[in-house]
């Protein structure tokens, strides 16, 4: 059909259209952008507040002919959503309630959302007196609606505006399913129902290793504790004196840890080194508000550089010993007795990770908290929320990320009244945008937390954030003794091993200064796990001291050897494309 034919045709389709009709379509085909470029930039809170706003001060009475109109305007607004192909159902129906609203017909906007088979689903339609208006009448049977729109619609919404964000969904065992439900200090009601409808299934729950799963993931405080406040009737009779005798173990050491460090800051108070504490019983308190659910094992501090020497010092004075080699960025102490672990940090990662931590603007930043009556000064929720991402970015180059890092990432940003603005800034001045990238998107597929809509869309648009992703996802809940080096990588053989390898550099690559210092820094980081001899190479062939270069030359005949054999015996699936 060519143009002409088709403005003919769309002539004739108007002038069958009464005059009512031809008004609400033309409102509705001004509208429908309109809407679609609030939600963009201001999102459904304010978009909803800004049509309420334009809505008539005094409601309408009530209209003699409602049913039809009811028909009419759902009928026009379908016609104008077929011009726009994002036309979403968000969309088309906020037009459609602002539009049977300004009539005096009092339509109420739903929500409804519902688990399929691992996958998040949402939709939104328009209700009048329990009547489904311009969509299936069953709606309800798939969807459960949200009672109160204004309270709980914009804490769940964004997940209705980016479904096509949405990651793909490993099928993993019933047991991590549950444990992913349970690692929340706060389990809302679509997050129950997910947990009840695995609990059907109780027989088939391996509770041996969804207990192993949450110890090996740093978990099982969060698991317990939600167990048996909400199930403990699910948990088997025989285990349930052996969890609380562990439950108990785990929650005394968090006490303990938290009354040393409190001890540990009075002591470099009283000497006026400046000291910040993070993660462990900080992040425990400020982001958990509580100590006994967040497993931790040491204390980490951060000071300046310059105070080191003195900082070490105090803590030989008090029968601490190094446990470690100095390091570039700390070194960590023990007591005598092993019970305590201090580590002491001035960068928090090696030269090869992007992040570059500045002492002084951290310091300007922090906040106070409470624990046992102690003010403890701690970095702020943005400066935190960017160090938890490089941490579990740089356990995850390691091939050492964990659950309880995520959750760490999730109870902040629930938590926290986060400056979203400056965390993106902040992120791009110290060229880690990446990083933060990363940590959220884990955080918002695992958990489901609430990210503004421009950082879901940064993250859908960088492929390399995604493809890290879903390569780090399928890693995460496997038992096994992973290596900490990244060379662990070409276990699985040269062309997997290369892929993850790659994925790795190129996530810590600086974007912004591409010949720049920390680049340079990087390619050394990755030559050095390439060409550097290791255990295993000494233990390949013995050589004397004075011949240990020919290690260089002996360990690429060792690993193209090794991955010759290892190739022969897999089958390589690469990680499917995340979007």
């Amino acid at each position: 059909m060519n143009v002409s034919a088709l403005l003919i045709q769309k002539a004739r389709t108007w002038k069958k259209f009464s005059s009512t009709e031809r008004w609400f379509l033309l409102q509705a085909l001004i509208l429908l952008p309109a809407i679609a470029l609030s939600l963009k930039i201001w999102g459904f809170k304010r978009t909803h507040s800004l049509l309420t706003y334009f809505l008539p001060p005094q409601p309408s009475p009530p209209l003699s002919n409602s049913p039809d109109r009811l028909f009419t305007t759902a009928n026009m607004v379908k016609i104008a959503a077929k011009y726009y192909k994002w036309a979403t159902c968000l969309r088309k129906s906020l037009a459609l309630w602002y539009l049977l609203r300004r009539q005096g017909i009092a339509a109420e906007l739903q929500i409804g959302t519902r688990f399929e088979v691992g996958e998040f689903q949402a939709h939104a339609w328009v209700e009048y007196q329990g009547y489904i208006v311009g969509d299936r009448q069953g709606v309800k049977q798939h969807y459960v609606a949200f009672d109160k729109l204004e309270t709980k619609l914009s804490q769940n919404l964004s997940k209705v505006e980016s479904n096509r964000l949405t990651f793909p969904i490993l099928k993993w065992r019933i047991e991590v399913e549950l444990l992913l439900c349970y690692a929340r200090t706060h389990i809302d009601t679509t997050t129950a129902l997910r947990i009840e409808k695995l609990l059907q299934t109780e027989k088939n729950i391996d509770w041996k290793y969804l207990l192993q799963q949450a110890s090996q993931q740093g978990v099982f405080l969060l698991l317990y504790q939600n167990l048996i406040t909400s199930h403990l009737e699910s948990i088997p009779k025989d285990i349930q004196p052996q969890l609380q005798a562990y439950s108990q173990i785990k929650t005394a050491r968090n006490l303990f840890l938290s009354k040393k460090l409190c001890q540990i800051l009075e002591l470099f108070k009283n000497h006026d080194i400046q000291v910040i504490p993070f993660k462990g019983s900080v992040l425990a308190a400020s982001a958990y508000n509580n100590l006994v659910i967040r497993e931790f094992c040491d204390i980490d501090l951060l000071i300046k550089q310059e105070d080191f020497v003195q900082v070490k010092e105090l803590l030989l004075a008090q029968n601490y010993k190094p446990r470690s080699e100095l390091q570039p960025w700390g070194e960590d102490f023990a007591s005598e007795d092993d019970k305590v672990h201090i580590d002491i940090h001035w960068q928090l990662a090696p030269s090869c990770f992007p992040y570059r931590l500045d002492f002084s603007e951290l310091w300007q930043r922090c906040q106070t908290i409470s624990i046992f009556n102690q003010k403890v000064i701690t970095v702020s929720p943005e400066d935190l929320l960017l160090i938890l991402c490089l941490q579990i970015v740089k356990d995850a180059h390691y091939r050492q990320e964990k659950l309880k890092q995520v959750c760490d990432i999730a109870e902040l940003v629930r938590t926290s009244s986060l400056n979203w603005e400056l965390v993106i800034q902040q992120s791009q001045n110290l060229s880690s945008e990446r990083l933060l990238l990363f940590g959220l998107a884990v955080a918002w597929e695992l958990l489901q937390i609430e990210i503004p809509l421009e950082i879901k869309q940064k993250i859908a648009s960088d492929r390399i954030v995604n493809r890290y992703f879903c390569h780090v996802k399928e890693q995460l809940f496997i038992v096994d003794n992973r290596q900490n080096k990244i060379f662990g990588l070409f276990d699985r053989g040269l062309i997997a091993g290369l892929y993850g390898f790659t994925l790795r550099g190129l996530m810590l690559l600086d974007r912004s200064h591409f010949l720049g210092k920390h680049n340079r820094y990087l390619v050394g980081h990755l030559f050095s796990y390439m060409f550097a001899p290791n255990s295993r190479d000494l233990k390949y062939i013995s050589l004397p001291i004075y011949l240990y270069f020919i290690y260089y030359l002996i360990r690429p005949i060792r690993l193209i050897s090794k991955f010759v054999k290892s190739s022969s015996k897999t089958n390589l699936i690469l990680p499917k494309k995340a979007f």
